[in-house]
């Protein structure tokens, strides 16, 4: 800082007091040629002293600018203010050589012309007007910040590039302008943006796709659009409207959806595992097929497990032998008599070979229900079997249960497959009547409204064996004409 007395303020002002004339001031006289004179009046400091920091300041400019400065403003902390408002000026912030530092916060303010700048402090060269002040020109340091008004310049002045610099900024959508610094050490206007990119970073861009659907690109930091996302809407109602999907069993019941953009029937069921309850739980068209052990929630109007059942292991060919089969109702509906019928699997009469002409209710039909039989009891069906022309084979046949409307119960265990060993006939011409408990009961309904349909595929066959001979298979034969004749030689199987 400039050396002052602890009393002294220095201010910079006209005083009406003693002033001398504005050619000379402080042993300096106005010289310089910049077409004008110097407006600011010189102060006496006492003692044969004299000075003004605005003389000072106005000469400075004038002898190195070439120029005189605008009309006076008599107190210097105006200067910073009035210049700034001038065409011609500016004032920067920060300190720069032939500058004139302007300090605005003292009561009068003060002027003076920078000679140096480095390390946040200022090199300036000053007159005061203040009493006891120094005379003429001084040299003093200050930090920067003492001139808290800012540093005065005259407009391009200041070299603030290299001639022929470029300088790039950023500009619009990621492009890119530039401007060249001129001769003058100053930038000339920027150029056009160029580059830029279709979009904004952030920018989104929707449109519509399918009938329902939307999709929505971004824009990357880039400036360029990503591709497009999926395309996807709301379901139409809120996706409660019902709709056939197409498909097959539980499958069948839909929802209209926007998938992908289209309205679109979806089902609401997947496929599962099939289970016994009259549905196509799998979806592939087909009720209750391949005999599902397990019973849905709501098991079928028909369906029946296999209970208990026995039948002739072995038969002499052209006698008959009783059988029977019992079944429990584990369906919803009540299995009324004669409404059930016990059917052997065949595609023609020709394939079943133990048929009884005037004992089966049908050549394919063994029996029917001669009882009402309610969901959870147990039904029984009994029948009468005579093998033909099958000496020296094993017969096979199934077994199984038809509804009223003639389709066969599917699930869970609705049948029964016997294997026969059939015999030779007996040694002697006469065979013996059937024994008369392995007849039906009474009461047998015949078919006369029609007969169910038929199983498909299948049927009773029979398989070779060798026939037996010697003593051996002459008491094996005995000993089943025995069985057959006193119906004591039945297999039994099923429950309890």
């Amino acid at each position: 800082m400039r050396p002052v007395g602890a009393a002294l303020v220095v201010v910079c002002l006209l005083l009406p007091a003693r002033a001398w004339a504005v050619y000379w001031c402080g042993g300096v006289a106005d010289s310089c040629k910049c077409g004008a004179d110097n407006p600011y009046p010189c102060c006496e400091n006492g003692g044969g002293k004299s000075g003004n920091c605005t003389w000072g300041a106005w000469h400075m400019a004038c002898c190195n600018w070439g120029v005189g400065l605008p009309p006076p403003w008599q107190d210097a902390k105006k200067w910073a203010g009035n210049y700034a408002a001038h065409p011609d000026y500016e004032v920067l912030p920060y300190p720069v050589v032939n500058s004139i530092g302007c300090r605005v916060s003292s009561t009068y303010g003060h002027v003076a012309y920078v000679t140096g700048v480095g390390d946040g402090k200022v090199w300036v060269h000053e007159q005061g007007c203040c009493s006891g002040c120094w005379n003429g020109f001084q040299d003093s340091v200050d930090g920067a910040g003492y001139y808290d008004g800012g540093y005065i310049v005259r407009k391009g002045q200041v070299w603030v590039c290299d001639p022929g610099q470029v300088d790039s900024a950023g500009c619009g959508n990621c492009g890119t302008k530039h401007r060249t610094c001129g001769g003058n050490g100053q930038w000339e206007g920027w150029g056009g943006c160029e580059g830029q990119g279709p979009c904004a970073p952030g920018q989104a861009n929707t449109q519509k796709c399918g009938d329902c659907g939307a999709q929505t690109a971004t824009c990357n930091g880039s400036c360029q659009w990503d591709p497009f996302g999926d395309c996807a809407g709301p379901d139409p109602g809120n996706g409660n409207l019902s709709c056939d999907s197409g498909e097959p069993g539980v499958c069948a019941e839909g929802r209209l959806r926007c998938a992908a953009g289209w309205v679109t029937c979806l089902a609401l069921n997947e496929p599962t595992g099939e289970q016994c309850d009259g549905l196509d739980n799998d979806c592939n068209g087909k009720v209750d097929d391949g005999n599902p052990q397990v019973i849905g929630a709501t098991p079928p109007e028909f369906a029946a497990a296999f209970y208990d059942g026995s039948y002739p292991a072995a038969i002499r060919e052209g006698e008959m032998a009783a059988g029977w089969v019992e079944f429990r109702n584990v369906g919803t509906q009540t299995w009324k008599q004669g409404s059930i019928w016990l059917k052997a699997a065949g595609g023609s009469q020709a394939a079943v070979e133990m048929d009884v002409p005037g004992v089966w209710p049908a050549w394919d039909t063994p029996a029917v229900l001669l009882s009402t039989v309610p969901p959870g009891d147990i039904g029984r069906l009994e029948f009468v079997l005579r093998p033909r022309n099958t000496v020296g084979h094993d017969l096979l046949c199934r077994l199984y249960l038809v509804a009223p409307d003639g389709v066969p119960l599917a699930c869970p265990t609705p049948d029964i497959e016997m294997h026969i060993q059939v015999l030779a006939p007996p040694l002697t011409a006469d065979a013996g009547p059937l024994a008369p408990d392995v007849l039906p009961a009474d009461g047998g309904v015949s078919p006369d409204d029609g007969e169910p349909a038929q199983a498909p595929g299948g049927g009773c066959s029979t398989t070779t064996f060798p026939a037996s001979t010697g003593p051996l298979s002459l008491l094996i034969l005995l000993v089943a004409l025995f069985v057959a004749r006193a119906a004591a030689g039945r297999v039994r199987v099923g429950g309890n």
